[in-house]
């Protein structure tokens, strides 16, 4: 069962940040919504994005309000879990990861000076790569560019402290992970090469 962390009328940027930041529902279920917000927006899915596509409508319909009322007395989802449904089964590639933090980023550019949202969609971005990488067990180069831009953005002394072990954690895995990953892949093509040799 998920219950809302805040609660009351907040402005935008708030619901923004507790959107990126699981501080309320981010599936559209348990919500009322203005009909011309969803008129003005002529909303449609990314066709690479299988996995975070309600949040990212949400956070489209979001740049388009002022403030939201959120009752922490709703309950968001009750959810029942089977290893054989789709949210379970379904996961992307990096590659759409980045394509999915491209959106988002690009829904919110205009909104990075207000304070917290930057942090708020690195933090996002954190918990995504390590959940990926951690405990799916995805290989990312930690040179790559989305690690990088983390790097260069992230405040580590604005996250919480379960997102900034994320953060070494993800980091830490993510160098050991590929370097034996390189390491593999010389090791195989050598052995291949020798074995075309030997022929």
């Amino acid at each position: 069962m998920f219950q809302h962390k805040i609660h009351g009328s907040i402005s935008r940027i708030e619901y923004i940040i507790a959107l990126l930041l699981s501080n309320t529902s981010v599936g559209p279920v348990a919500k009322l919504y203005r009909s011309n917000l969803f008129q003005s927006l002529d909303w449609q899915t990314p066709k690479e994005i299988r996995n975070n596509e309600d949040l990212l409508m949400l956070i489209a319909i979001s740049t388009r309000i002022e403030r939201v009322f959120i009752d922490q007395n709703i309950v968001a989802y009750n959810y029942l879990f089977r290893n054989e449904s789709l949210s379970k089964s379904t996961s992307m590639p990096l590659e759409q990861w980045n394509i999915l933090f491209q959106h988002i980023k690009s829904l919110l550019l205009g909104s990075f000076n207000y304070p917290g949202i930057k942090s708020a969609f690195y933090a996002y971005i954190i918990r995504q790569l390590y959940d990926c990488n951690t405990l799916q067990g995805r290989i990312i180069d930690p040179n790559s560019e989305i690690i990088t831009e983390t790097k260069q953005n992230i405040n580590t002394n604005t996250l919480l402290p379960s997102d900034l072990k994320k953060w070494k954690c993800l980091q830490s895995v993510c160098a050991q992970r590929f370097a034996y990953y390189i390491h593999f892949t010389i090791t195989s093509a050598k052995k291949r090469i020798k074995r075309l040799i030997v022929r």
